[in-house]
C-alpha cells in the first residue's frame, strides 16, 4: 500500500492532469510536463481582432484569399447548360457542377451549383446577368414587376426558365407553383447579379448562410470573403447580419459580388442609426424607431382619436 501511494505521488509530480476540450467525452489522461512545454511552444498565437475598412468605397480586396474551385472540388468541373428564352430570345447560361466518377457505367454525376462566376474581381463585382431581362420588362411598363405578377399573367420569365433548368422540371410547373403562392423566386430587380433560384415545398431544399461584422471586429474585405466561401460550400441564400461600422457599404459590396439572394435585418440597421455603433441614449433610439415606422403609429393615433369619448 505504501509503495502504491509513493508511486502515485511520484507520477503526480512529473505529470499534469489535463481535461479534453469542451464538448468531447469526459475522460482524463496523464501528460508529461515536457510534452506540455513542447505543445505550448508550437501553439499558434491567438488571432487578433481585425479593424474596419479604412476606405469603404475602395476596399483592399487583395488582402483576402481567393477561393480556388479546383482545390475545393478536385474531382469536379463547372459546366453550363445553354437554353434560350423563346419570347425574348435571351440566351441563359445555367451553371451546374459535374462530379467525375470512376464508374465506367456512370462516368459523371451532375449536381446543383451555387459557387457563382469564377475569377471575378471583387472591385468590379459579379456579372449583371439579369440586366437585359429587367431592362426589357421595365420598358414594357408593367404595373408590377414581381415574379408572382408575371406568373399570374401566364408569362414564363427568364428567371422561371432559369430555375426550371436548375431544378430539372418544366418551366410551366415553376410558373404554376409561383402563381399559386407555393413557391417564391427571390429576384429583387436591383440585384442584377443574381442567378435565380426557387424556394418551395416542391423543389430542392435550400441552405442559408449567416455572415456580418460587429462593432469590434471584421471588415468589408472579410465579409466578401465569407460570402465567397459560403457560396462555394453550397450556400443557396445569405443573410447579412452586420451591426458594426459601414453597414450600408458592407451590404452593398456583398450584393454586388453575390449571385445568390441576400437578405438583411432592417432593425439592426435602425438600431445602429448609422452611427458606427457608438452608444446612443435610450431616449434617442425609441424616437428614431418611431420616426422610421411613423406610418403605423400615425394610423394608430388617428384611430385612437376617432374613438367615441365616454
Amino acid at each position: 500500500m505504501k509503495f502504491l501511494v509513493a508511486a502515485l505521488t511520484l507520477v503526480s509530480t512529473a505529470s499534469a492532469f489535463v481535461l479534453p476540450p469542451q464538448g468531447r467525452a469526459l475522460t482524463a489522461r496523464f501528460v508529461l510536463k515536457e510534452d506540455l512545454e513542447e505543445t505550448s511552444a508550437v501553439q499558434k498565437p491567438k488571432a487578433k481582432r481585425t479593424i474596419p475598412t479604412k476606405d469603404p468605397f475602395r476596399p483592399e480586396f487583395e488582402r483576402i484569399e481567393s477561393v480556388p474551385y479546383h482545390e475545393a472540388f478536385p474531382s469536379s468541373t463547372k459546366e453550363y447548360t445553354t437554353v434560350v428564352h423563346e419570347p425574348t430570345g435571351h440566351v441563359l447560361q445555367v451553371p451546374f457542377r459535374r462530379i467525375h466518377l470512376e464508374d465506367p457505367d456512370q462516368p459523371y454525376l451532375d449536381v446543383y451549383d451555387t459557387s457563382g462566376p469564377m475569377d471575378v474581381n471583387p472591385l468590379k463585382g459579379a456579372p449583371k446577368i439579369r440586366q437585359e431581362w429587367i431592362d426589357k420588362r421595365t420598358a414594357e411598363n408593367h404595373p408590377r414587376v414581381t415574379q408572382m405578377y408575371f406568373a399570374k399573367q401566364g408569362m414564363i420569365t427568364e428567371e422561371m426558365l432559369y430555375c426550371a433548368v436548375r431544378e430539372g422540371v418544366e418551366p410551366e410547373f415553376v410558373r404554376s407553383e409561383v402563381a399559386r403562392g407555393r413557391a417564391i423566386i427571390c429576384s429583387n430587380i436591383h440585384h442584377k447579379e443574381l442567378e435565380p433560384q426557387i424556394i418551395g415545398r416542391m423543389f430542392q431544399v435550400k441552405i442559408n448562410a449567416n455572415i456580418g461584422n460587429s462593432a469590434i471586429t471584421s471588415s468589408i474585405e472579410e465579409e466578401v470573403e465569407k460570402l465567397q466561401w459560403s457560396m462555394i460550400w453550397g450556400g443557396d441564400t445569405l443573410m447579412d447580419l452586420s451591426t458594426g461600422k459601414h453597414i450600408h457599404e458592407t451590404r452593398e459590396w456583398i450584393i454586388r459580388n453575390s449571385p445568390i439572394p441576400v437578405g438583411t435585418v432592417r432593425c439592426y440597421y435602425i438600431y445602429c442609426v448609422e452611427l458606427c455603433c457608438v452608444p446612443v441614449t435610450y431616449l434617442i433610439r425609441p424616437i428614431f424607431f418611431i420616426y422610421h415606422y411613423r406610418s403605423p403609429f400615425i394610423k394608430l393615433l388617428k384611430r385612437w382619436m376617432a374613438l367615441p369619448k365616454t
